[in-house]
């Protein structure tokens, strides 16, 4: 697990700008052109047709974020030193694996909405 700073803000201004690219900076000259680009992005599309995946995926990737940001220097001053109980340490831990557990689950729903919606062929050749 990467617990460094900058980690998570990079990987989640990552995702982000994937949701939502920027906009070419000739077409953010024009209104008009500017609003089309911000309708056609990922975010927006997912917004429209399987709102449940973008809620799952954004609360789990905030929950995560959140637990990391939150935890970071605390869980690694815990392993280096026994002044954080037994009992503190499990509760983390728990605590990251269901945000583990919360980020897979999202990933296998986006991909189950890829290959349902568009399917490649069965793979024989």
């Amino acid at each position: 697990m990467r617990l460094h700073r900058g980690f998570i803000e990079r990987i989640t201004g990552d995702a982000d700008r994937v949701l939502r690219p920027m906009v070419p900076w000739l077409r953010r000259w024009r209104g008009s052109q500017r609003r089309a680009e911000a309708r056609r992005t990922l975010r927006s599309m997912m917004m429209i047709y399987c709102p449940e995946i973008l809620h799952a995926y954004e609360t789990a990737v905030a929950e995560r974020s959140r637990w990391v940001l939150e935890h970071r220097g605390e869980f690694v001053e815990s392993l280096r030193g026994p002044h954080v109980s037994e009992a503190e340490l499990q509760v983390m831990l728990e605590q990251l694996d269901q945000s583990l557990r919360d980020l897979l689950s999202v990933r296998e729903d986006i991909a189950r909405l890829i290959r349902d919606t568009y399917p490649l062929g069965s793979g024989s050749g």
